[in-house]
């Protein structure tokens, strides 16, 4: 029993955190332009590295979807998660830290400036890639395991869409009330 719970927490993991990159890489591929735009805000690399950094970022987003699908590469495709988890927090604190967090994240889904919640959200998405990078379970033989599975993971990512555009629309009204004086939830 314990194993076929871990097995699910891992397919669920593994299809949240999949189905994840895979709509942050098409939501950059679909405005590239916009999306270098993006890093180029974070001023952290040179100029002139804008549109390669920007390229390698969807590259590796795409590979970490492809690593994630097959049982024998997932261990691959969940460290690099996690290490882009890790690398975008860190872009994210350090302009934080510099008192820049009027940028646009450009994780590739609702429209949000940085805050000290990404850096949260971004902890705890590491944390559910953790789980297949770490756990060694073997997939599930039952069909009716594996559909639980990835509907667990399609289910939270569902969730993870409908929390992330309620920190987004709450992020705006506080930038707009800013302006007006009036107070906004906080």
């Amino acid at each position: 029993m314990q194993g076929t719970l871990l097995a699910l927490a891992d397919i669920a993991c593994l299809s949240f955190i999949a189905l994840l990159f895979a709509q942050a890489a098409m939501h950059k591929l679909t405005d590239f332009p916009r999306f270098s735009g993006y890093v180029a805000e974070y001023k952290l690399l040179p100029e002139s590295l804008r549109i390669p950094a920007s390229a390698a970022l969807i590259a590796a987003e795409l590979l970490t979807v492809c690593l994630l699908v097959f049982p024998a590469t997932k261990k691959f495709g969940a460290t690099l998660a996690c290490f882009l988890f890790l690398a975008y927090g860190v872009g994210i604190g350090i302009n934080l830290a510099r008192g820049r967090a009027q940028i646009e994240c450009g994780c590739g889904g609702a429209r949000q400036f940085l805050s000290s919640r990404l850096l949260l959200r971004n902890a705890v998405l590491m944390l559910f890639a953790s789980v297949p990078a770490i756990v060694s379970v073997s997939v599930p033989t039952e069909t009716l395991e594996r559909i639980a599975g990835i509907a667990a993971g399609a289910s939270l990512w569902m969730a993870y869409n409908l929390i992330d555009l309620l920190l987004a629309n709450g992020g705006h009204m506080r930038i707009t009330a800013r302006g007006t004086g009036r107070r906004v939830f906080q």
